[in-house]
């Protein structure tokens, strides 16, 4: 089932230059996994099975992918190494994929699990001698500056 519209593919395309009329449907499956392969190690991916499960910001690197392989296949006799736009575009992909990795970029669907686990502490302090109560004079609090050791 498809992951993402001819649309969403488009928009990363001027369509005056380089219009699409359907998507390849192995080309999608490719990217699919590509994208869900980077990311399976940090979301649970067994749930994005369509347009509708899979997250917004996914379904727009998905498209990506598909755009920048389909801008290639088109003027890769005319360019073999490729030219400076899908290069960007495929620096601007990787960048959305690591800032996602690396939680800089949050994809709406899993941020909550994760904040709820930040909720409540991994720990409670019990350690009675670790008490302290403002005020009071505690030898293990002195300042040590200027002691010679």
């Amino acid at each position: 089932m498809a992951h993402v519209t001819l649309d969403e593919i488009q928009q990363w395309l001027a369509p005056t230059k380089f219009g699409l009329n359907a998507i390849d449907v192995e080309l999608e499956a490719t990217a699919v996994s590509f994208i869900f392969g980077r990311l399976e190690d940090r979301f649970d991916v067994s749930g994005w099975t369509n347009e509708t499960t899979t997250p917004d910001l996914v379904r727009k690197t998905v498209a990506l992918y598909i755009a920048i392989m389909e801008y290639e296949r088109s003027i890769a006799e005319d360019y073999p190494s490729g030219d400076s736009y899908s290069k960007r575009l495929w620096t601007r992909m990787e960048t959305l994929i690591e800032g996602i990795l690396a939680d800089e970029i949050h994809i709406g669907q899993d941020q909550d699990e994760t904040l709820s686990a930040l909720e409540s502490p991994a720990f409670y302090p019990t350690d009675a001698q670790d008490e302290w109560i403002p005020g009071e004079l505690d030898e293990r609090r002195k300042s040590s500056i200027g002691m010679v050791f």
